[in-house]
Formats: structure tokens, C-alpha cells, sequence
């Protein structure tokens, strides 16, 4: 009963709340900038070629952060529960996500105080002289490195790994959670003697892992469209028809309704790119040089994550994972399902299980930083240890809980957290627009 209240809530928020705060940012930073970040796509994806180290590090860190179930098992999300339209949506949110992520980077480099900033804490306590307001903040943003850090990531970890053991193993997978626990307790002690070797080495993983698991996961998931690229066509049709008529392209029994298309979309699109949420800020508040500039890493991200990422896995699915049961919560893999079209069951599950371990764990080493800087904001750095033990401590729990509990968790974390950053972000657009103008003119 408290689940399906937290989901009926969550879903308020962030239909009534989080999209129409987005989506008016995104408006007024397209006016005020005239599109120019999203003008400069060209030399944002030029970046990584261009940058320094510490740029592309901090880049890979906010990568990880983003980067992870939100592209695979997100995704598959989305598409079940509002149709193959939702994918158009989240492709229409990146757009708006690639301006919002531009504005909260500027704004993290333009009011730190010091090398070292902290992202939406200093746009909020510095920038509106919130400094209430910018605890709360951090606070939010602590509780969400572990629900979305560590629940989610290792409760996606877990089930691949369940997933592929069922598949691969001779014997019998043990019953319950025991399976899932154990994997649980692996990653638990990895995480502990990782963040016992401090941010430097939270960093260097996530630098190692975040190129390597997108290359991976791009070559196959093309190899797959290659081989289903006769459907594609019916596909991209697809997904234009149902994004506005869903009853009309699926039927009425699909359960499927316009809003939960647009809904479904904007929401695991956010998930995936967390563009609203802060986050990316955080990761890029230590860069140097200057601040319109670097904050194009932003467009790159979105790009990469959402454009890309989440693109690869969507059409995957609709190309290759044969009957979908639309308006029903995903428990199975929808990704994987599509693989095996190409590699076979076991290879399939085998690749999944590789994929969504480099993916979600990724993501959890840069939550497990985010949580550290924004502990440093709330008690100037005491209380680490405490953080050190419990990070490991939840990542194992998230081994064990259900799927839609965790999920749940999060996004009703997450939908809180970003209303303080886009209220920054809205009431200093002007700060942006004049820094982005000035600087691409």
C-alpha cells in the first residue's frame, strides 16, 4: 500500500511539477541563448578529442553517473509502459535536456567559490543567497547517491547476473535472493575498499569503464540493427504514430494512453541524462578555463547518453525483442531479448550481464563521489567514514529488494532534488544567456 502511494505521488510530482519546470527552463534558455549550445553540437562532440585530462575525467564521471540502467533497463521501461512512442519523447527531452545541462554546469563554474565547487549548492547559496535553500539541496542529493547510486544500479546489476547464471550455469541457480545476496556482498566489498582509496581512485575506475562499456555496447547493439535493418523503417513509423495516437497505432486494449507515453517518455529520458537534477554540475564544478565553454560538455553528455545510448537500446528492442506486453511493468529484459535474435540465449545473457555490470557499476562509483561532495557541503567533509560504510552497505541491500520498489525510491528522490536546481536555474537564465552569447558570438 505505501508503494503504490509513493508511485501515485512520485507520478504527481513529476507530471505536475518536474516536466512543466523543464520544459519552461529549456524554453527560456533557447530564447535567451538562441539556441547557440545547441548550435555549437559540432564542437561539443569535439570535446573529447580537444580537452584536457582533468576535463575529460571530470566528463567521464558525470558519464558514469548517467550512463547506466537508465539507458538499458530505463529505456526498456519507457517503451512497455507508454509504447514505442515514448521513445520519441525521450529524444524531444534530450533536446530540452541538452540546454538545461549547458545552463547548471555554467552556473556551477561561475559561482564557486574556491578550485573546488560543489555545482547546485553554490548556484543556490551564492547565486540566490539561499543558503537554506542549498542544504537541502545537498541533503537531497546524499539521499539520492544512494537510492539512485546504489539501490538501483546494483538491484539492475543483480538481476543480469541472476539472469545469466539461470542460463549458463550446469547446476541450479540458488532459490530466493541467496544468488543475488551473495553477488550482493561481492560488490558491497569492492565498493568498501574503493572508496577506502578515496575520490582519486572513485575517478580513475570510472574514467577506465565508462569508454570501454559505450563502445561495447554500441558495436553490438548496431550489429543488431544491422541484421534487423529491414524493420526499421516500420519501426521509426512506428514510433512517430504512437508518440501522438497510441490507441490508434496499438490498439485500445494496450492500455496504453497519450499521457503515459508523454510521461513515461520525459521521465526515463530525465532518468537517463538526469538533466534537471544537478548532478553533471557537480561532476564539472572542479574544471577550469572558461566557463561557456566547458560547459558544452553538457550538450556532449546528453547527446551521447540519450541520443545515442538510449537510442541503440530503444530501437533494439522494437526491432528485435519480438511481442511486447505494453502497459505492464518490465521485470524481464526486453534489451535482452533482442540480443538473443543475434547472439543466441546464452551469449545474449552473458553480454547483458557484462553490459549492465559495467554500466551500473560505473554509475555507482560516481554516485558514491557525488555523495562525498555533497557531504563536504553539508559538514565540510565530516562524516566520510560514515558514508564509506553505509554506501557499501546500501549497494547491498540493493541487491535484494524488488525491481519497481527501488525504481519507485528513486525517482521520488530525484523529482525532489530537482526542484531547487531548476528554480536556480530559471531565476539566473540571464546570467547564462549573456555568458553564452558573449561567448559564441
Amino acid at each position: 500500500m505505501l508503494l503504490i502511494t509513493l508511485s501515485r505521488v512520485c507520478a504527481l510530482l513529476w507530471d505536475a511539477v518536474f516536466f512543466p519546470l523543464l520544459l519552461f527552463a529549456a524554453l527560456l534558455l533557447a530564447c535567451g541563448t538562441r539556441v547557440l549550445p545547441l548550435r555549437r553540437l559540432p564542437r561539443a562532440l569535439a570535446l573529447p578529442f580537444s580537452a584536457d585530462r582533468d576535463a575529460r575525467r571530470a566528463a567521464a564521471v558525470s558519464l558514469g553517473s548517467t550512463v547506466g540502467t537508465g539507458n538499458i533497463v530505463g529505456t526498456s521501461q519507457a517503451i512497455a509502459m507508454g509504447g514505442p512512442g515514448a521513445l520519441f519523447w525521450i529524444w524531444l527531452a534530450a533536446l530540452a535536456g541538452m540546454l538545461v545541462k549547458y545552463g547548471e554546469i555554467l552556473l556551477a563554474l561561475r559561482y564557486r567559490k574556491g578550485p573546488r565547487g560543489f555545482g547546485p549548492p553554490d548556484c543556490l547559496a551564492y547565486g540566490l543567497g539561499r543558503a537554506w535553500l542549498a542544504r537541502l539541496y545537498a541533503f537531497l542529493a546524499l539521499l539520492s547517491a544512494f537510492c539512485m547510486g546504489a539501490l538501483v544500479q546494483m538491484n539492475a546489476i543483480a538481476a543480469a547476473l541472476a539472469s545469466a547464471a539461470e542460463r549458463l550455469l550446469p547446476g541450479p541457480v540458488p532459490a530466493g535472493s541467496g544468488f543475488s545476496l551473495a553477488v550482493g556482498l561481492g560488490f558491497a566489498a569492492l565498493t568498501l575498499i574503493l572508496s577506502l582509496g578515496g575520490a582519486e581512485a572513485v575517478e580513475k575506475a570510472a574514467a577506465l569503464l565508462v569508454p570501454l562499456m559505450t563502445l561495447l555496447f554500441a558495436a553490438v547493439s548496431l550489429a543488431v540493427l544491422v541484421r534487423q535493418r529491414r524493420a526499421l523503417p516500420g519501426v521509426f513509423s512506428l514510433i512517430v504514430r504512437s508518440a501522438f495516437t497510441p490507441r490508434a497505432a496499438l490498439g485500445a486494449s494496450s492500455g496504453v494512453t497519450l499521457r503515459s507515453c508523454i510521461g513515461w517518455g520525459l521521465r526515463r529520458s530525465a532518468f537517463s541524462n538526469e538533466a534537471g537534477l544537478g548532478t553533471a554540475a557537480v561532476a564539472h564544478a572542479d574544471a577550469a578555463g572558461p566557463p561557456a565553454g566547458h560547459a558544452l560538455w553538457g550538450v556532449f553528455e546528453v547527446f551521447m547518453d540519450t541520443l545515442v545510448v538510449c537510442s541503440l537500446t530503444g530501437l533494439c528492442i522494437l526491432c528485435a525483442a519480438g511481442p511486447i506486453a505494453y502497459g505492464v511493468f518490465p521485470e524481464g529484459g526486453l534489451y535482452g531479448r533482442a540480443l538473443s535474435a543475434l547472439l543466441g540465449g546464452q551469449a545474449a545473457a552473458l553480454f547483458l550481464a557484462l553490459c549492465m555490470v559495467l554500466f551500473a557499476y560505473s554509475s555507482t562509483l560516481s554516485a558514491l563521489r557525488f555523495a562525498l561532495r555533497c557531504l563536504s557541503f553539508l559538514t565540510g567533509g565530516r562524516g566520510s567514514g560514515a558514508v564509506t560504510l553505509l554506501f557499501p552497505l546500501t549497494v547491498l541491500a540493493g541487491s535484494v529488494l524488488s525491481m519497481q520498489s527501488v525504481w519507485i525510491f528513486a525517482d521520488f528522490i530525484n523529482v525532489l532534488m530537482a526542484v531547487p536546481n531548476l528554480t536556480a536555474l530559471i531565476l539566473l537564465r540571464a546570467e547564462i544567456n549573456s555568458a553564452a552569447r558573449e561567448a559564441f558570438s
